[in-house]
C-alpha cells in the first residue's frame, strides 16, 4: 500500500511534498562526507522533519548520518544533527557479522521482546552520546552500539548499526506503515 520514492542525500536538496517517512539505508557515508554536509538544505529538511514526528528508520549509514558529525583521521564533517551522537572512524570493524536483537519497550516500531534478526558491519563506534538516550534493541548477538545496546530512539525516529535481515521480521514495514499512517493523519 506504499508509493516508494528515492531521494539522494548527494543530490536532492529537499525531501519529496507528501512524505509519510523515510528509510535511510546503509553503506558509507564517511566516503562521501564532504557531499553530505555540502548538502546542507537536506540535512536541515531530514533534521527538521524527523523533529516534527516524521517517522525515519535508518541503518548503519544511516545512524551515521543522522548524528551530529562523523569524525575521520583527517576532518570531522557535519551530518543532519536530529540524534545527539557523533561516530568516529576505526581502524578496524567495530561489529562484525550475524546479530540477534530484542526490541525493548523504548521504541514504537516492534513489539516488546521481539526477536530481530540482521547484520552488522561497521568501522565506527558512537561517541558523545547525549543524556537522556533511548535505546529499542537489546544485544543478543553482535555488538550494535555498545556492546548491549543498539537502535536508537527518539521520537518516531528509529536508527541502529543492526541491518535488519526484512523477510526475518517483518514487523519493520509493519511498524513503518503504522507510523506513516498515524504521521499523515497528524
Amino acid at each position: 500500500g506504499a508509493d516508494i520514492v528515492t531521494i539522494s542525500a548527494l543530490s536532492d536538496n529537499r525531501l519529496p511534498d507528501d512524505l509519510d517517512g523515510l528509510y535511510i539505508g546503509g553503506g558509507f557515508p564517511e566516503v562521501f562526507a564532504a557531499e553530505l554536509e555540502a548538502n546542507v538544505s537536506l540535512r536541515e529538511e531530514i533534521r527538521q522533519a524527523g523533529e516534527n514526528g516524521l517517522p525515519i528508520y535508518a541503518e548503519c549509514g544511516g545512524l551515521m548520518y543522522l548524528g551530529r558529525s562523523i569524525c575521520t583521521a583527517a576532518q570531522t564533517y557535519d551530518m543532519v544533527g536530529l540524534l545527539p551522537l557523533d561516530t568516529q572512524m576505526q581502524g578496524k570493524p567495530q561489529g562484525h557479522g550475524y546479530t540477534i536483537m530484542e526490541a525493548a519497550p523504548e521504541q514504537p516500531w516492534f513489539s516488546v521482546k521481539t526477536e530481530i534478526r540482521g547484520h552488522e558491519f561497521h568501522n565506527s563506534k558512537v561517541i558523545n552520546v547525549g543524556a537522556n538516550l533511548k535505546f529499542g534493541l537489546i544485544v543478543k548477538r553482535g555488538h550494535g552500539i555498545d556492546g548491549h545496546h543498539d537502535g536508537i530512539s527518539y521520537k518516531n525516529v528509529f536508527a541502529a548499526y543492526n541491518h535488519i535481515h526484512a523477510l526475518g521480521c517483518p514487523e519493520w514495514a509493519e511498524g513503518m506503515m503504522k507510523l506513516a499512517a498515524l504521521n499523515r493523519q497528524s
